[in-house]
């Protein structure tokens, strides 16, 4: 490219061996800043000599949670009351009583058939008006006796309702039934199966001795001891004794056929008893065991009844009378035919008990 004259002569020309000028300098006069008086005023702080007064700090802005947001678990609903627990106390209880009290009826006496004795090893009935209660008789699962199916209309498994239902009921279960048994194991399992404290509320016992149990003395003695230091709330106890009458004119005290109602350890072991407030003995027991037990027991207020031979045929016709519903004449002679039959089992039952007692005499508990 050509370089014309022109362009050469427009560049200002510098001497490169003289020194670069410096710029002009700045003037003196410099403009001062203002101040917005306003502002100073209302800050009084700046204008004193004092430090300012420390002011609060400013609240921290919250960051706002990271945490995920789920749904809220649903509650599950209120459970509504029972109808039941509406009714009034004494109806809850009248209720109880009809489900857990035994209803089963036996006919008035000691025996469920009139040709029984107390030699057929058979539990019988009460036959003393202070006891109204109703038996239940208990039994071992594994018991290999041919049982009878008695029907005590009984309800126990309300119990198994809920917990506020066993609260207000299980002691009547226990309180106003009579149980009764005819063997030890029956009654310890029943024990070890209800536990300490239902066992406390136990108020009324039905026992018979077989006499074929004579060879179980300790059984028997570890079960009466057990009740004297665990069923603290029995009341009421029947007990009575069997024995084989077909070899009793031949045996001799301490002998299998005669029983358990002639063994000193075990009338020790019935004395020890003393929460009872009632004892009714019957069947075949030593000459002086009613002595003893009413010496040993009466301090402490136990009342001792004896039942010569455990059944009284006499005064049972008004009894009978009410079981027949008033069919007439035909009925009332049938009933006489009965207590004829029955007193005359009762004479025969009185010559044996006599017999059985003149070989206790020398028997001193």
């Amino acid at each position: 490219m050509a370089v014309t004259v022109e362009d050469v002569t427009k560049v200002p020309f510098y001497n490169f061996h003289d020194p670069i000028p410096s710029p002009p300098p700045t003037p003196l006069s410099r403009k001062l800043p203002t101040f917005n008086t306003t502002y100073l005023t209302s800050c009084p702080s700046i204008l004193s000599d004092r430090e300012p007064e420390p002011t609060s700090a400013p609240t921290p802005i919250k960051e706002p949670s990271t945490t995920p947001i789920t749904p809220s678990t649903p509650q599950p609903p209120t459970p509504r009351k029972s109808i039941f627990f509406t009714l009034p106390p004494e109806l809850r209880l009248e209720i109880y009583s009809h489900l857990l009290i035994s209803h089963h009826k036996h006919p008035p006496g000691r025996f469920l058939d009139l040709t029984l004795s107390v030699t057929d090893n058979k539990p019988p009935t009460p036959s003393t008006s202070s006891l109204k209660k109703k038996e239940i008789h208990l039994s071992t699962p594994n018991n290999n006796q041919i049982k009878r199916k008695t029907n005590y209309h009984l309800h126990p498994n309300i119990l198994l309702t809920c917990k506020q239902i066993y609260t207000e009921a299980h002691q009547i279960l226990y309180t106003y039934n009579t149980f009764s048994i005819t063997h030890p194991h029956q009654l310890h399992h029943h024990i070890t199966h209800i536990g300490p404290f239902n066992t406390s509320l136990l108020r009324s016992l039905h026992i018979f001795v077989p006499w074929n149990t004579s060879e179980e003395i300790w059984p028997w003695i570890v079960l009466l001891n057990n009740l004297s230091e665990n069923a603290t709330g029995l009341r009421h106890l029947q007990i009575g004794w069997g024995t084989n009458t077909q070899w009793l004119e031949n045996s001799e005290p301490g002998d299998k056929s005669r029983g358990l109602g002639d063994n000193i350890l075990f009338v020790h072991a019935l004395a020890r008893l003393r929460q009872l407030r009632r004892l009714t003995i019957y069947g075949f027991f030593g000459v002086n065991w009613p002595a003893y037990l009413s010496k040993e027991l009466g301090a402490g207020g136990t009342v001792v009844e004896v039942e010569c031979c455990g059944f009284r045929p006499f005064g049972l016709l008004e009894g009978y009378e009410v079981v027949g519903d008033g069919k007439g004449v035909d009925e009332e002679k049938r009933v006489r035919l009965l207590l004829e039959e029955a007193r005359a089992l009762w004479e025969e039952n009185l010559m044996w008990f006599r017999l059985f007692q003149e070989g206790t005499k020398g028997f001193v508990p």
